[in-house]
């Protein structure tokens, strides 16, 4: 036997999902199922250069409009990069909320390290915001991340 998908429509956007099941050593399905963007209209990437502390900057521009105004963006990994001597730790915010005393979540990162980060549950941003990115050191600091958008 082999991993299988089947292709679901969701009902409330009409977008059409991807259901996967995976097969474990033993050839029994496991019991959970994996719903995956349909399309890779679905998956958003960014980059961006985050060259001082204190200052957002984004990471994913927010969704564009749906007819039902419920799209927003779901991060999945980050790589934080810092070329620069001094650590820091770089916030990854949804873009509705300005504070940045809260985060979705946190990467410290050592002077000249590489740090990655993958989040089993992504990160969900508000409806129609943006994701942006803010370190509380100035150093020569590059974020990538990797996601998708859904209502």
């Amino acid at each position: 036997m082999t991993d299988s998908t089947i292709d679901v429509r969701d009902n409330t956007t009409g977008s059409s999902k991807t259901v996967a099941t995976k097969l474990d050593t033993s050839s029994n399905h496991l019991p959970m199922h994996v719903v995956l963007p349909a399309a890779p209209d679905d998956i958003v990437r960014g980059m961006v250069s985050v060259p001082s502390g204190g200052v957002q900057y984004t990471l994913f521009s927010a969704p564009a409009n749906s007819p039902d105004l419920s799209y927003r963006n779901y991060v999945s990994s980050v790589q934080v990069a810092n070329k620069g001597s001094t650590a820091a730790l770089v916030g990854i915010y949804d873009g509705s909320i300005t504070s940045p005393d809260v985060p979705m979540a946190f990467v410290y990162v050592p002077g000249t390290a590489t740090v990655t980060a993958v989040f089993q549950v992504p990160l969900r941003g508000s409806i129609a915001a943006a994701i942006t990115v803010e370190a509380d050191a100035s150093s020569t600091i590059f974020v990538s991340g990797q996601g998708f958008v859904s209502a």
